[in-house]
């Protein structure tokens, strides 16, 4: 039997009781207990929801974010290197096609300078035939002339030999009389001498100029290219230069158009150059020539959710404590096939990162997030080759 309150207080050592508590006092106890109670129950369910939140924030965010790969390009990266010596042997076949392009310009203003120069050659030989029939034809009038005139001294010579041999035979009937001195029958013997000696002169005279009008006349008719006249040997001469000058014209004219379409191609070969070094000059190999460049490879999965500006994050896991380490600064056209994220062979195109923290660009995937912008309608998910392959 249990004794009474009263009885067991009794009992025990007076030093050692203890006074009973007041009925209210045990009431207000057994409230705070409940409470603190309620309040850790409360911070449980609280923690509880913000990690199941955490996780489905996570589990969105790995959802929706983009995933990229990640690739540091730099001036000694074995693809940068031969992207630069290809870069080197453009620029020398591009100074080859100046050079080539410079001689044959060199070249069209040499034969131009030619063809003038035998153009005029042309034109002053045949102005020489020309020249040459005026020549001849004023030649055969003076000789015409000439001639007339030689008959008229010819006419008088022969009227004064017939008086001076009259003189002669009176003055050697006279000697022969005794009637004059010796040197009187010997200075008439003499003028008819000079007379005789001037007919022949004059017959020499009018032999050379039939000759020469004869010769005038044949080159007339040459010239005019009459019947049965004989081919005159500066015509022949004339027409042997016009000939070659001619065969000269043309084979300057076929070098001309044949170096006129060369420069023409090696103009377009230039121009395609210019334009294909303006086209490779944005290219991320080529840029990497001058300076280290973050990339990333963006699989054409991930391609419709990532734009230029999009912010872009580093987590641990790939799922947890996301971080902010840059942008996405541009995106570059043109195909390639790199490893996804997940190592397998996929088809996408590269976009340039602006990182604040370079060494996120050594993580094996990075995420790009919208950061506010908004989501681009749904698209066709175009073919990956690395999930072909797989299936």
């Amino acid at each position: 039997m249990i004794p009474r309150n009263g009885a067991a207080a009794d009992a025990v050592d007076p030093g050692l009781r203890i006074a009973p508590a007041p009925a209210h006092a045990s009431a207000d106890a057994a409230d705070v207990s409940g409470l603190g109670t309620r309040l850790l129950s409360l911070a449980a369910l609280a923690g509880l929801a913000c990690g199941i939140g955490s996780l489905a924030v996570a589990g969105y965010r790995a959802a929706t974010d983009a995933w990229v790969a990640p690739v540091i390009l730099s001036p000694d990266n074995d693809l940068v290197l031969t992207s630069r010596m290809k870069r080197s042997e453009y620029r020398v076949e591009r100074a080859r096609t100046l050079s080539a392009i410079a001689q044959l310009e060199s070249d069209l203003a040499a034969a131009d300078a030619a063809v003038d120069r035998l153009e005029k050659l042309r034109g002053a030989a045949s102005k020489a035939l020309a020249w040459t029939s005026t020549v001849t034809s004023s030649q055969l009038a003076s000789d015409a002339a000439e001639l007339a005139k030689l008959d008229r001294q010819r006419a008088l010579l022969e009227q004064m030999q017939a008086r001076a041999q009259e003189r002669a035979t009176r003055a050697q009937a006279d000697f022969d009389a005794h009637l004059i001195a010796r040197d009187e029958l010997d200075r008439e013997l003499r003028d008819l001498d000079e007379v005789r000696l001037a007919l022949l002169e004059n017959d020499r005279s009018r032999l050379q100029k039939e000759h020469a009008a004869k010769q005038a006349e044949l080159t007339q008719k040459s010239l005019a290219r009459r019947e049965g006249a004989p081919p005159l040997p500066e015509r022949l001469l004339r027409e042997d230069q016009l000939v070659r000058v001619d065969l000269e014209l043309l084979r300057l004219g076929s070098e001309k158009r044949a170096k006129a379409a060369e420069a023409k191609v090696l103009r377009e070969k230039l121009s395609t150059m210019e334009e294909l070094e303006a086209q490779i000059a944005g290219r991320p190999l080529f840029r990497a020539i001058e300076r280290s460049l973050d990339l990333a490879f963006v699989p054409y999965t991930q391609m419709d959710d990532i734009r230029p500006g999009d912010t872009v994050h580093d987590c641990v896991w790939g799922l947890f404590l996301c971080r902010g380490v840059g942008t996405v600064a541009e995106l570059v056209p043109g195909e390639v096939i790199l490893p996804d994220p997940w190592g397998n062979p996929a088809r996408g195109q590269y976009a340039v990162l602006d990182l604040k923290d370079r060494d996120a660009a050594r993580e094996k995937t990075l995420r790009v997030r919208t950061g506010g912008r908004a989501a681009p309608a749904p698209a066709p998910a175009r073919p990956d080759t690395g999930a072909l392959s797989q299936r």
